[in-house]
């Protein structure tokens, strides 16, 4: 986009006394490329009165309020006459389209900047210049309230705008995962988080992947897809593997990998926030990024002033900053995390390390939990218990340990049927045994 889309509008705006600067109530300053037209723009919508009314303003009685930067513009918008003679929702539209780049990297900066001191401030930028990114692009604003009502009603018979998980039965309690939104997966220690996120991202059609594994290896990482792909046990999948082994990788995992659009970035050797945003970031403008992972969440280094911060203090800004991250990339973002007490019982949330900030950033938390060691374990449950935007509820999943593998319940439909001694509590099956969904 170039300053002279932004000078017609302004130009037009000028000509017209802002007689039809209601078409464009939703385009804000912070979408001009420039400081100088966005202060024009500014001093354009002030003439605005609350009936939507406007005074006939004059270049003479803006000139006398505006930088000397914009003084100049605008004189040579006067002098040049009429701008563009496109309607001015045409020329705000562009701008709004084109500006989300601009929005974004602001947003971003912020990010970057943020200190202890100034977090207050910077959040509250964030907030305000988020809201502009997400303000729809539509500008046209004559739509009365029925109308409105009309639309929305329409779409809400369009295709849900969610990435699909490869769990069906997951899909069906949660629709998928959704854009800007902030999934976390929590449990204890060695109970399977990282091989449960590369069965939930694994294998995702037509979407691009970034696995961010931050305590592992890619090796080790490309060795658990690939026993989850190939169904090859994992332990076999190692150095100086045997022949058929290594067929089968040939056979069966390279081809597949080569077309999923599965890409892991590892840094088990320690990766920043910023880094992190970054370089996803990067991939996000390219194109090449439709879901993010983060394993995990208090992996992720501290740095600057956090570098001497409490343990408490850096899981709260980082877990704040993926939520940022997630509403920045328009993309849903799942961040693995620990539980913070020992124990065999089944976990909550308020055993989330560093819970309260955690939870409250997260739009959804899964809480994995497994009974029983090694072979012994053959299930393993996969609750969502909380949900800011649905259901809650409990997956029982079969297990199997050699591949790595979570197996589909074998009858869902909304967790099965409703027990008929308690409606209120559904129930999903696995073989023959039923199991109760909270």
């Amino acid at each position: 986009m170039s300053r002279y889309e932004e000078e017609d509008l302004l130009a037009n705006l000028l000509h017209t006394y802002a007689i039809d600067l209601h078409q464009i109530r939703n385009l804000h300053p912070e979408e001009f490329t420039e400081p100088h037209l966005a202060e024009i723009f500014s001093k354009i919508r002030e003439t605005q009165k609350p009936n939507w009314d406007y005074t006939a303003i004059t270049a003479l009685e803006i000139l006398k309020t505006l930088t000397p930067k914009a003084r100049e513009t605008l004189t040579r918008l006067v002098a040049n006459g009429l701008g563009n003679p496109q309607k001015v929702s045409n020329l705000a539209h562009t701008i709004k389209a084109e500006a989300r780049v601009l929005l974004a990297k602001k947003i971003s900066d912020l990010s970057g900047s943020m200190t202890l001191e100034n977090q207050e401030a910077r959040l509250e930028e964030i907030k305000k210049l988020t809201a502009v990114l997400e303000a729809p692009i539509t500008l046209d604003q004559e739509e009365n309230q029925t109308g409105r009502v009309i639309t929305w009603i329409n779409t809400l018979q369009e295709e849900p705008n969610f990435i699909a998980t490869n769990s069906p039965a997951l899909n069906e309690l949660i629709d998928g995962f959704g854009k800007g939104r902030m999934y976390v997966l929590t449990a204890r220690t060695s109970m399977g988080k990282t091989a449960v996120a590369l069965n939930l991202s694994w294998g995702l059609e037509n979407k691009k992947v970034a696995f961010f594994s931050l305590e592992m290896t890619e090796e080790e990482i490309l060795a658990r897809l690939a026993s989850i792909e190939t169904r090859l046990p994992h332990h076999l999948i190692k150095p100086k593997a045997d022949q058929q082994t290594n067929e089968t990788l040939v056979r069966q995992f390279l081809p597949v990998f080569e077309k999923s659009g599965f890409e892991i970035v590892s840094h088990p050797e320690g990766f920043s926030m910023s880094q992190l945003r970054a370089e996803a970031l990067k991939r996000k403008q390219k194109g090449e990024l439709d879901f993010l992972v983060i394993d995990q969440l208090d992996k992720i280094k501290p740095s600057g002033k956090l570098s001497n911060a409490t343990e408490y203090e850096i899981l709260t800004r980082h877990s704040t900053a993926i939520k940022q991250l997630a509403l920045e990339l328009d993309t849903p973002v799942l961040v693995l995390c620990q539980i913070n007490r020992e124990g065999t019982e089944e976990p909550n949330l308020k055993h989330l390390k560093g819970s309260g900030q955690i939870e409250q950033d997260a739009d959804l938390v899964f809480i994995l939990h497994a009974k029983g060691e090694g072979e012994e374990r053959t299930e393993l449950s996969l609750r969502v218990a909380k949900n800011r935007h649905g259901k809650t509820g409990k997956i029982f999943y079969g297990w199997q340990g050699e591949q790595l593998r979570i197996v589909e319940p074998k009858t869902y439909s909304h967790f099965g049927k409703i027990n008929p001694q308690n409606p209120a509590t559904q129930i999903t099956r696995i073989g023959e045994t039923e199991h109760q969904v909270f």
